[in-house]
């Protein structure tokens, strides 16, 4: 028997890996799948495409950071827990009781989530359409209900992946959400191709949602152990164990949302279809790299986690400050790479850039990523401790940002307001997370702080 949580970590580990794995891929796949739609949608049509993407960023209204807290809430039970090789849990029954019951919540929450998601994204994606697309709406409501559908299911399957990788299955789960990203590119893909439209999002959200079901009937038998469990004398509160962290993480991603996902329904709405269509292909581009620099990070969150909870104080900070520096690295060449292959196919295929934003708005974007990817590294580091002390600046960040953005918008060019919402991201986020980050990591009065070799590395000590 043993702990998935045994091991010494690296940065790149083979969860590290397979999140590469289905990153790059779509990645790499992201000049293709532009070159599709080029070919396949008109600059209306793509304006509608990634409109109706963009009602998939109400989910963080709806699911509120739930995932994250959660693979770190079950990590902090599951580190103390083993694994038999025919797939069962043996550690102390009190520990095993207490995944059981947050098994069982997870399963309710998420559910009641999926349902409330597809309900007010559907009343909600109704009204943005209706604004700027009301002779369109026949042809775009089926579209837009498939897609919120298969993607209410992807929430629930979405937060039993992120139980499953808190129990230690890290880069098993990492494997599961690789062959999401691999089929559901493929599916846009071969939809576009064949003509299908906007209902290439649509069948690739449905993709997405269906290898997720399959993977996680591969750990059908402990998730039932689990389920079956008796609740303990003291059951887990979510009130006390969950809410503390998750209201925070929540009102983070909710900023988080205003700074990214509300741009594209922003501009449909201000400026029409093809303007929030080259700028939802430009943020596809940012946001798959932010993701991917982020991974380096983020599949540590349970490795942290659990380090945090059990002692390891010092295996926790080295792990944290290689992981970050190579987020931030990774980011800086996708930043370098997305400028290089503008460039390209500037010269090669005019055609194609002309979908996306001018490439003073592009690498704008790209830049705002890497300055994004520092700041998430800061808080992954904070709430792997069950803690984010960056609510304020979130909030404070996402309202400054978006009025910049939405003032360049209504009444400046397209990459003006790009280069606004970047001037004001980095004045306004940088000063404030610094200013927070010091304050968490100073040591309390009578303790040693731990060393840290430059002014970007992560420390341990918190306040």
């Amino acid at each position: 028997m043993r702990s998935p949580f045994s091991t010494r970590a690296a940065v790149f580990d083979r969860a590290t890996a397979y999140f590469f794995l289905g990153r790059l891929y779509s990645v790499f796949s992201m000049p293709l799948i532009l070159v599709l739609v080029g070919i396949y949608l008109s600059p209306e049509e793509q304006g509608y495409f990634y409109a109706l993407y963009s009602l998939l960023g109400f989910a963080v209204f709806f699911e509120l950071g739930l995932s994250g807290v959660l693979t770190v809430v079950t990590a902090k039970y599951a580190h103390r827990m083993t694994w038999t090789q025919g797939g069962r849990m043996a550690g102390a029954d009190a520990d095993k009781r207490q995944l059981g019951t947050l098994f069982r919540k997870t399963c309710g929450v998420f559910g009641l989530i999926a349902v409330l998601f597809v309900v007010v994204s559907t009343v909600a994606g109704h009204g943005i359409l209706a604004s700027r697309a009301a002779g369109q709406l026949d042809r775009l409501l089926p579209a837009m209900v498939c897609l919120l559908v298969a993607f209410g299911v992807g929430l629930w399957v979405g937060g039993l992946l992120a139980f499953v990788e808190g129990l230690g299955f890290v880069y098993q789960v990492h494997v599961a959400r690789a062959s999401q990203l691999i089929c559901g590119s493929l599916a846009i893909m071969a939809t576009l191709a064949l003509g299908g439209g906007v209902w290439a999002a649509a069948l690739d959200q449905t993709i997405v949602s269906l290898v997720g079901c399959l993977w996680l009937l591969g750990y059908r038998r402990p998730l039932a152990d689990l389920a079956r469990t008796e609740a303990p004398e003291n059951p887990l509160s979510w009130r006390r164990d969950v809410l503390p962290l998750q209201w925070r993480v929540a009102l983070s991603w909710m900023a988080g949302y205003f700074l990214n996902h509300s741009l594209v329904p922003l501009l449909f709405v201000l400026r029409g279809p093809v303007e929030a269509g080259r700028m939802g292909m430009t943020l596809r581009i940012s946001m798959s790299a932010y993701v991917l620099s982020m991974g380096v990070m983020q599949t540590k969150a349970a490795r942290l986690s659990a380090d945090w909870a059990a002692g390891r104080r010092d295996d926790m900070v080295r792990l944290a400050r290689r992981s970050a520096a190579g987020a931030v690295a990774l980011a800086v060449l996708a930043l370098i790479g997305v400028a290089a292959l503008y460039v390209g196919l500037d010269h090669l295929w005019p055609h194609a850039t002309e979908r996306v934003l001018s490439l003073w708005g592009v690498t704008g974007m790209m830049a705002a990523t890497v300055v994004s990817v520092a700041l998430g590294c800061m808080a992954a580091f904070a709430r792997a401790q069950q803690q984010d002390p960056f609510v304020a600046a979130n909030f404070l960040t996402a309202l400054t940002v978006l009025a910049a953005l939405y003032l360049g918008a209504r009444w400046a060019s397209l990459d003006t307001a790009v280069l606004a919402y970047l001037g004001t991201y980095v004045a306004v986020a940088v000063p404030a997370y610094l200013w927070v980050f010091r304050r968490f990591t100073r040591p309390l009065p009578g303790r040693v702080p731990v060393p840290v070799g430059t002014e970007a590395a992560l420390c341990l000590e918190k306040e």
